[in-house]
Protein backbone atom coordinates (compact mmCIF):
# COMPACT_ATOMS: atom_id res chain seq x y z
CA UNK A 1 0.00 0.00 0.00
CA UNK A 2 1.59 3.45 -0.96
CA UNK A 3 0.33 6.84 -0.24
CA UNK A 4 1.61 8.66 -3.39
CA UNK A 5 3.25 12.07 -1.53
CA UNK A 6 5.05 15.09 -3.16
CA UNK A 7 8.52 15.47 -4.10
CA UNK A 8 8.94 17.84 -0.96
CA UNK A 9 7.26 15.79 1.36
CA UNK A 10 9.28 13.86 3.89
CA UNK A 11 7.21 11.04 4.00
CA UNK A 12 7.64 9.33 0.58
CA UNK A 13 5.69 6.32 1.24
CA UNK A 14 2.38 5.40 2.93
CA UNK A 15 3.94 1.68 3.23
CA UNK A 16 7.01 3.16 4.70
CA UNK A 17 5.33 5.20 7.16
CA UNK A 18 2.91 2.39 8.35
CA UNK A 19 6.02 0.32 8.85
CA UNK A 20 7.86 3.24 11.14
CA UNK A 21 4.22 3.54 12.76
CA UNK A 22 3.57 -0.33 13.33
CA UNK A 23 7.47 -0.70 14.95
CA UNK A 24 6.75 2.67 17.35
CA UNK A 25 3.21 0.90 18.74
CA UNK A 26 5.23 -2.43 19.29
CA UNK A 27 8.57 -1.19 20.99
CA UNK A 28 6.10 1.25 23.04
CA UNK A 29 3.87 -1.71 24.59
CA UNK A 30 7.08 -3.76 24.77
CA UNK A 31 8.60 -0.59 26.88
CA UNK A 32 5.30 -0.74 29.24
CA UNK A 33 5.28 -4.42 29.73
CA UNK A 34 9.18 -4.59 31.16
CA UNK A 35 8.16 -1.36 33.15
CA UNK A 36 4.89 -3.13 34.24
CA UNK A 37 7.10 -6.07 35.29
CA UNK A 38 9.50 -3.86 36.89
CA UNK A 39 7.38 -1.82 39.18
CA UNK A 40 5.95 -4.76 40.37
CA UNK A 41 8.80 -6.14 41.23
CA UNK A 42 9.46 -2.88 42.86
CA UNK A 43 6.04 -3.25 44.66
CA UNK A 44 7.44 -6.70 46.43
CA UNK A 45 10.47 -5.21 47.23
CA UNK A 46 9.13 -2.02 49.49
CA UNK A 47 6.44 -4.58 50.73
CA UNK A 48 9.20 -7.18 52.05
CA UNK A 49 10.00 -6.82 56.21
CA UNK A 50 13.15 -6.16 57.60
CA UNK A 51 13.48 -8.92 60.72
CA UNK A 52 15.99 -6.65 61.95
CA UNK A 53 14.12 -3.39 62.78
CA UNK A 54 12.85 -3.33 66.08
CA UNK A 55 9.16 -1.98 66.76
CA UNK A 56 8.63 0.83 68.08
CA UNK A 57 6.29 1.36 71.19
CA UNK A 58 5.34 5.16 71.06
CA UNK A 59 2.44 6.35 71.88
CA UNK A 60 -0.06 8.10 69.00
CA UNK A 61 -1.13 11.43 70.15
CA UNK A 62 -5.01 11.43 70.69
CA UNK A 63 -6.53 14.55 69.85
CA UNK A 64 -8.96 15.79 72.21
CA UNK A 65 -11.11 18.81 73.23
CA UNK A 66 -8.84 19.81 75.50
CA UNK A 67 -5.79 20.75 72.85
CA UNK A 68 -6.03 24.08 71.67
CA UNK A 69 -3.48 23.19 69.60
CA UNK A 70 -5.60 21.61 67.13
CA UNK A 71 -8.86 23.54 67.27
CA UNK A 72 -9.77 25.88 64.32
CA UNK A 73 -12.20 28.73 64.84
CA UNK A 74 -14.01 29.22 61.47
CA UNK A 75 -15.98 32.72 60.62
CA UNK A 76 -19.82 32.72 61.35
CA UNK A 77 -21.14 33.04 57.82
CA UNK A 78 -24.27 33.29 58.94
CA UNK A 79 -23.85 36.76 60.56
CA UNK A 80 -22.49 38.18 57.37
CA UNK A 81 -25.32 37.41 54.79
CA UNK A 82 -28.27 39.78 54.96
CA UNK A 83 -30.28 38.48 52.70
CA UNK A 84 -31.00 34.53 51.57
CA UNK A 85 -29.41 33.50 48.32
CA UNK A 86 -32.76 32.84 45.68
CA UNK A 87 -32.46 29.95 43.46
CA UNK A 88 -34.08 31.92 40.77
CA UNK A 89 -31.82 31.79 37.18
CA UNK A 90 -31.86 35.22 36.26
CA UNK A 91 -29.95 36.59 39.60
CA UNK A 92 -27.19 34.68 37.87
CA UNK A 93 -27.61 36.50 34.33
CA UNK A 94 -28.47 39.65 35.84
CA UNK A 95 -24.95 41.70 35.66
CA UNK A 96 -24.59 39.81 32.07
CA UNK A 97 -27.81 40.95 30.51
CA UNK A 98 -26.90 44.54 31.62
CA UNK A 99 -23.82 44.96 30.34
CA UNK A 100 -24.45 43.33 27.05
CA UNK A 101 -27.87 45.03 26.61
CA UNK A 102 -25.52 48.97 26.88
CA UNK A 103 -23.65 47.24 23.83
CA UNK A 104 -26.58 46.43 21.51
CA UNK A 105 -28.02 48.67 19.06
CA UNK A 106 -31.58 48.91 18.79
CA UNK A 107 -34.10 46.96 17.94
CA UNK A 108 -32.00 43.43 18.12
CA UNK A 109 -32.26 41.51 20.61
CA UNK A 110 -30.35 40.00 23.35
CA UNK A 111 -30.02 36.18 22.87
CA UNK A 112 -28.66 35.24 26.39
CA UNK A 113 -31.69 37.45 27.97
CA UNK A 114 -34.12 34.92 26.03
CA UNK A 115 -32.31 32.02 26.77
CA UNK A 116 -31.38 32.65 30.26
CA UNK A 117 -33.75 28.99 31.90
CA UNK A 118 -31.64 26.74 29.46
CA UNK A 119 -28.74 25.73 30.64
CA UNK A 120 -27.07 23.83 27.66
CA UNK A 121 -26.95 27.11 25.65
CA UNK A 122 -23.74 28.32 28.27
CA UNK A 123 -25.60 31.66 27.97
CA UNK A 124 -23.11 33.75 30.02
CA UNK A 125 -20.27 32.63 27.79
CA UNK A 126 -22.58 32.04 24.31
CA UNK A 127 -21.60 36.09 22.87
CA UNK A 128 -17.14 34.79 23.67
CA UNK A 129 -17.92 31.41 22.41
CA UNK A 130 -19.11 33.22 19.21
CA UNK A 131 -16.91 35.42 18.85
CA UNK A 132 -14.14 32.97 19.42
CA UNK A 133 -15.57 30.33 16.30
CA UNK A 134 -15.59 33.61 14.25
CA UNK A 135 -11.66 34.21 14.24
CA UNK A 136 -10.79 30.92 14.11
CA UNK A 137 -12.47 29.80 11.27
CA UNK A 138 -10.07 30.66 9.25
CA UNK A 139 -7.14 29.01 10.62
CA UNK A 140 -8.16 25.58 9.81
CA UNK A 141 -10.49 25.91 6.65
CA UNK A 142 -9.35 23.26 4.16
CA UNK A 143 -7.77 24.04 0.87
CA UNK A 144 -10.28 25.10 -1.83
CA UNK A 145 -8.09 23.75 -4.91
CA UNK A 146 -6.68 20.79 -3.71
CA UNK A 147 -8.04 18.58 -6.29
CA UNK A 148 -6.11 20.24 -8.96
CA UNK A 149 -3.08 21.52 -6.69
CA UNK A 150 -1.97 18.25 -4.88
CA UNK A 151 -4.19 15.33 -5.81
CA UNK A 152 -3.93 12.96 -9.09
CA UNK A 153 -5.67 10.36 -8.53
CA UNK A 154 -9.05 11.07 -6.53
CA UNK A 155 -11.77 13.55 -8.34
CA UNK A 156 -14.74 15.16 -7.41
CA UNK A 157 -16.98 12.95 -7.64
CA UNK A 158 -15.31 10.28 -5.74
CA UNK A 159 -15.45 12.58 -2.70
CA UNK A 160 -18.91 12.84 -3.75
CA UNK A 161 -19.45 9.49 -3.04
CA UNK A 162 -17.18 8.65 0.17
CA UNK A 163 -19.28 11.46 1.86
CA UNK A 164 -22.63 10.13 0.61
CA UNK A 165 -21.51 6.75 2.19
CA UNK A 166 -20.18 8.42 5.78
CA UNK A 167 -23.75 10.51 5.60
CA UNK A 168 -25.28 7.15 5.75
CA UNK A 169 -22.86 5.27 7.23
CA UNK A 170 -23.24 8.34 10.58
CA UNK A 171 -26.87 7.80 10.11
CA UNK A 172 -27.05 4.09 10.73
CA UNK A 173 -25.65 4.36 13.96
CA UNK A 174 -27.52 7.93 15.25
CA UNK A 175 -23.87 9.85 15.13
CA UNK A 176 -24.28 13.58 15.82
CA UNK A 177 -24.09 15.83 12.69
CA UNK A 178 -21.52 17.97 13.93
CA UNK A 179 -19.47 14.72 13.94
CA UNK A 180 -19.77 14.38 10.39
CA UNK A 181 -19.27 17.97 9.82
CA UNK A 182 -16.15 17.40 11.81
CA UNK A 183 -14.84 14.76 10.17
CA UNK A 184 -15.27 16.06 6.38
CA UNK A 185 -13.07 19.12 7.62
CA UNK A 186 -10.04 16.64 9.06
CA UNK A 187 -10.17 14.84 5.48
CA UNK A 188 -10.39 17.67 3.23
CA UNK A 189 -7.48 18.90 5.35
CA UNK A 190 -5.24 15.80 5.03
CA UNK A 191 -6.01 15.64 1.17
CA UNK A 192 -4.77 19.14 1.16
CA UNK A 193 -1.31 18.18 1.85
CA UNK A 194 -1.26 14.20 1.09
CA UNK A 195 -1.65 13.04 -2.23
CA UNK A 196 -3.35 10.04 -1.68
CA UNK A 197 -4.34 7.27 -4.21
CA UNK A 198 -8.22 6.46 -5.00
CA UNK A 199 -8.01 2.59 -3.08
CA UNK A 200 -7.00 4.36 0.22
CA UNK A 201 -9.47 6.96 0.32
CA UNK A 202 -12.08 5.32 2.36
CA UNK A 203 -9.34 4.19 4.97
CA UNK A 204 -8.59 8.09 5.00
CA UNK A 205 -12.26 8.72 4.94
CA UNK A 206 -13.21 6.36 7.83
CA UNK A 207 -10.00 7.15 10.01
CA UNK A 208 -11.23 10.62 10.28
CA UNK A 209 -14.52 9.82 11.14
CA UNK A 210 -13.26 7.78 13.77
CA UNK A 211 -10.96 10.62 15.10
CA UNK A 212 -14.13 12.84 15.11
CA UNK A 213 -16.52 10.42 16.92
CA UNK A 214 -14.04 10.19 19.66
CA UNK A 215 -13.69 13.84 19.90
CA UNK A 216 -17.19 14.19 19.39
CA UNK A 217 -19.00 11.54 20.73
CA UNK A 218 -19.92 10.50 24.66
CA UNK A 219 -19.69 7.13 23.88
CA UNK A 220 -17.95 6.75 20.49
CA UNK A 221 -18.12 3.48 18.29
CA UNK A 222 -15.57 1.08 18.73
CA UNK A 223 -13.30 -0.11 15.54
CA UNK A 224 -14.72 -3.04 15.07
CA UNK A 225 -18.07 -1.16 13.77
CA UNK A 226 -15.61 0.97 11.53
CA UNK A 227 -14.11 -2.43 10.39
CA UNK A 228 -17.61 -4.38 9.99
CA UNK A 229 -19.29 -1.38 7.75
CA UNK A 230 -15.96 -1.28 5.14
CA UNK A 231 -17.02 -5.18 5.07
CA UNK A 232 -13.04 -6.15 5.79
CA UNK A 233 -11.93 -3.56 3.32
CA UNK A 234 -10.11 -1.68 6.04
CA UNK A 235 -8.51 -3.52 8.67
CA UNK A 236 -8.07 -2.23 12.58
CA UNK A 237 -4.66 -2.15 12.51
CA UNK A 238 -4.45 -0.16 8.98
CA UNK A 239 -6.90 2.23 10.70
CA UNK A 240 -5.09 2.39 13.69
CA UNK A 241 -2.29 3.20 11.66
CA UNK A 242 -3.65 5.61 9.46
CA UNK A 243 -5.03 7.59 12.48
CA UNK A 244 -1.58 8.27 13.50
CA UNK A 245 -0.36 10.07 10.30
CA UNK A 246 -3.74 12.02 9.96
CA UNK A 247 -3.46 13.54 13.55
CA UNK A 248 0.75 14.44 12.65
CA UNK A 249 -0.54 15.88 9.29
CA UNK A 250 -3.02 18.13 10.87
CA UNK A 251 -0.94 18.56 14.18
CA UNK A 252 -3.53 17.18 16.60
CA UNK A 253 -5.72 20.42 15.81
CA UNK A 254 -9.00 18.56 16.03
CA UNK A 255 -11.06 21.81 17.40
CA UNK A 256 -12.08 23.33 14.36
CA UNK A 257 -15.30 25.73 13.30
CA UNK A 258 -17.81 24.24 11.07
CA UNK A 259 -21.37 25.67 10.04
CA UNK A 260 -23.17 23.58 12.79
CA UNK A 261 -22.63 25.78 16.02
CA UNK A 262 -22.65 28.98 14.04
CA UNK A 263 -26.29 27.96 12.79
CA UNK A 264 -27.69 27.28 15.95
CA UNK A 265 -26.65 30.79 17.07
CA UNK A 266 -28.22 32.43 13.72
CA UNK A 267 -31.31 30.42 14.28
CA UNK A 268 -31.95 31.92 17.92
CA UNK A 269 -31.62 34.93 16.32
CA UNK A 270 -34.69 34.49 13.75
CA UNK A 271 -36.92 32.44 17.02
CA UNK A 272 -37.17 29.70 14.41
CA UNK A 273 -39.99 27.44 14.73
CA UNK A 274 -38.67 23.62 13.79
CA UNK A 275 -39.57 23.69 10.22
CA UNK A 276 -36.99 26.05 9.45
CA UNK A 277 -35.09 24.36 11.78
CA UNK A 278 -34.75 21.31 10.22
CA UNK A 279 -34.84 22.97 6.77
CA UNK A 280 -31.53 25.12 7.78
CA UNK A 281 -29.94 21.88 8.51
CA UNK A 282 -30.64 20.11 5.34
CA UNK A 283 -29.31 22.91 3.44
CA UNK A 284 -26.01 22.82 4.98
CA UNK A 285 -25.62 18.95 5.34
CA UNK A 286 -26.34 19.18 1.43
CA UNK A 287 -23.59 20.90 0.58
CA UNK A 288 -21.24 18.71 2.38
CA UNK A 289 -20.67 16.50 -0.52
CA UNK A 290 -20.26 19.40 -3.12
CA UNK A 291 -16.63 20.68 -3.54
CA UNK A 292 -17.13 24.17 -4.67
CA UNK A 293 -18.51 24.87 -1.48
CA UNK A 294 -15.23 24.54 0.27
CA UNK A 295 -14.48 28.33 -1.08
CA UNK A 296 -17.18 29.35 1.61
CA UNK A 297 -16.56 30.05 5.36
CA UNK A 298 -18.51 28.29 7.52
CA UNK A 299 -19.73 31.13 9.09
CA UNK A 300 -21.20 32.65 5.46
CA UNK A 301 -22.90 28.80 4.45
CA UNK A 302 -24.62 29.06 7.58
CA UNK A 303 -25.97 32.24 7.23
CA UNK A 304 -26.77 31.59 3.62
CA UNK A 305 -28.62 28.43 4.51
CA UNK A 306 -30.68 30.38 7.09
CA UNK A 307 -31.64 32.55 3.92
CA UNK A 308 -32.21 30.26 1.84
CA UNK A 309 -34.54 28.11 4.31
CA UNK A 310 -36.41 31.35 4.48
CA UNK A 311 -37.38 32.54 1.55
CA UNK A 312 -38.40 28.69 0.50
CA UNK A 313 -40.91 28.88 3.87
CA UNK A 314 -41.69 32.35 2.83
CA UNK A 315 -41.37 32.72 -1.21
CA UNK A 316 -43.72 35.70 -1.26
CA UNK A 317 -40.91 37.54 0.34
CA UNK A 318 -37.76 39.07 -0.58
CA UNK A 319 -34.37 39.04 1.11
CA UNK A 320 -34.85 42.21 2.36
CA UNK A 321 -38.13 40.87 4.12
CA UNK A 322 -36.61 37.91 5.84
CA UNK A 323 -33.28 38.93 6.97
CA UNK A 324 -34.09 40.95 10.11
CA UNK A 325 -32.33 43.27 12.35
CA UNK A 326 -30.77 39.93 14.73
CA UNK A 327 -29.23 38.36 11.07
CA UNK A 328 -27.83 41.47 10.68
CA UNK A 329 -25.96 42.08 14.07
CA UNK A 330 -25.29 38.34 14.63
CA UNK A 331 -24.20 36.99 11.11
CA UNK A 332 -22.47 40.53 9.64
CA UNK A 333 -23.60 39.35 6.43
CA UNK A 334 -25.65 41.44 3.90
CA UNK A 335 -27.28 40.49 0.81
CA UNK A 336 -24.20 41.44 -1.17
CA UNK A 337 -22.04 39.08 1.04
CA UNK A 338 -24.00 36.19 0.66
CA UNK A 339 -25.80 36.43 -3.04
CA UNK A 340 -23.74 33.94 -4.53
CA UNK A 341 -23.45 31.64 -1.30
CA UNK A 342 -27.06 31.71 -1.36
CA UNK A 343 -27.49 31.07 -5.53
CA UNK A 344 -25.53 27.88 -5.04
CA UNK A 345 -27.47 26.79 -2.11
CA UNK A 346 -30.70 27.28 -3.74
CA UNK A 347 -29.47 25.04 -6.96
CA UNK A 348 -28.45 22.62 -5.17
CA UNK A 349 -31.91 22.08 -3.27
CA UNK A 350 -33.54 22.21 -6.47
CA UNK A 351 -31.12 19.61 -8.17
CA UNK A 352 -31.37 17.54 -4.75
CA UNK A 353 -34.20 14.96 -5.92
CA UNK A 354 -32.43 14.10 -9.41
CA UNK A 355 -28.88 13.35 -8.16
CA UNK A 356 -27.22 9.87 -7.91
CA UNK A 357 -26.23 10.31 -4.28
CA UNK A 358 -29.36 11.05 -1.95
CA UNK A 359 -29.01 10.04 1.15
CA UNK A 360 -29.31 13.26 2.77
CA UNK A 361 -32.56 13.96 0.78
CA UNK A 362 -33.95 10.74 1.54
CA UNK A 363 -33.52 11.35 5.60
CA UNK A 364 -35.06 14.57 5.13
CA UNK A 365 -37.90 13.60 2.99
CA UNK A 366 -39.35 11.26 5.89
CA UNK A 367 -41.82 11.96 8.80
CA UNK A 368 -38.51 12.39 11.44
CA UNK A 369 -37.55 15.16 9.05
CA UNK A 370 -41.06 16.59 8.41
CA UNK A 371 -40.18 16.17 5.01
CA UNK A 372 -38.08 19.13 4.33
CA UNK A 373 -36.37 18.22 1.14
CA UNK A 374 -39.69 17.67 -0.97
CA UNK A 375 -41.17 20.90 -0.10
CA UNK A 376 -41.99 22.69 -4.27
CA UNK A 377 -41.20 25.72 -5.01
CA UNK A 378 -42.64 28.33 -7.57
CA UNK A 379 -41.55 28.60 -10.99
CA UNK A 380 -39.26 31.29 -11.73
CA UNK A 381 -38.13 31.11 -8.10
CA UNK A 382 -34.71 33.15 -7.43
CA UNK A 383 -32.53 34.28 -4.27
CA UNK A 384 -33.09 37.58 -4.57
Amino acid sequence: MTLACPPNCEITSFDSQMKKTGEKLNFSRRRKREYILQDSTNKIHRNQVNDTQKPTNKKRKILSKKNKRYKLKFPDIKKKVSKPISNDPKIYYESIDSQSKENLPKGVDDLNNDYFGTPHYLNGYSSEIYENLRTREEKHRPKSDYMVSRQREINQEMREILIDWLCDFVMGIELRTDTLFLAINYMDRFLGVKNVRKKHLQLVGVTCLWIASKYEEIEPPSIEDFVFITKGSCSASQIRKCEIIVLTTLRFSLTVTTPMPLLRWYLRATKANKQLIYLANYLCELQLQKYHFLNYSPSKIAAGAVAVAQLILQPHLKFEGIWCKNLQYYTRYSFPDLCTCGKQLLNLYKMAPKSNYRTVYKKYAKKKGLRVSMISLPENFKFD
